[in-house]
């Protein structure tokens, strides 16, 4: 595997996009009920890069993953805690892409001074908390029942990191 990070560039969108339709639309990973078109994943992406880091993992040129951060709640007071987002193609799961995008993710972070890490996990997703307890986030609580999708209700879990 060839892999490289980088920051979001806007001739990805549609790849980004494949990858995140396969979670929209096979699991309850997230609660969207239906994919964004192009331009509507594109338009939350650039505004989204305008204050967070947004990453693309490539093999080559094809995108396998991508992260970024964004607001934790609209709120001046919560302007220094960040949510983490981070989504693999299916086929790269296991091989140490999600935890390469976490590493430098987290650093951009730390270096524009953010001072918490959130993320949000639909419950079960044992990827997910493999990955956040390698980087040593802790959990907070578990929300039961908060989403509904495919005909049942799912628990999340917050999970946090301090990154002061």
């Amino acid at each position: 595997m060839d892999l490289t990070i980088k920051n979001f560039e806007k001739e990805y969108i549609e790849q980004l996009r494949s990858v995140y339709a396969y979670y929209v639309e096979n699991t309850s990973i997230t609660f969207d009920m239906h994919t964004p078109s192009s331009a509507e994943y594109l338009h939350k992406i650039e505004s989204l890069a305008k204050c967070y880091p947004c990453l693309i993992a490539l093999n080559g040129d094809e995108v396998i993953g991508f992260a970024y951060g964004s607001s934790f709640r609209d709120k001046a007071a919560f302007d220094q805690t960040v949510e983490l987002t981070i989504y693999l193609d299916p086929d790269y799961k296991g091989k140490g892409v999600g935890g390469k995008l976490m590493n430098e993710l987290l650093r951009i972070l730390k270096e524009m001074h953010f001072r918490m890490a959130v993320s949000v996990i639909t419950v079960p997703n044992e990827g997910s908390d493999r990955l956040h307890n390698s980087f040593g986030f802790k959990k907070m609580g578990v929300l039961p029942n908060a989403g509904y999708k495919f005909d049942q209700y799912w628990d999340v879990v917050y999970m946090y990191k301090d990154l002061a």
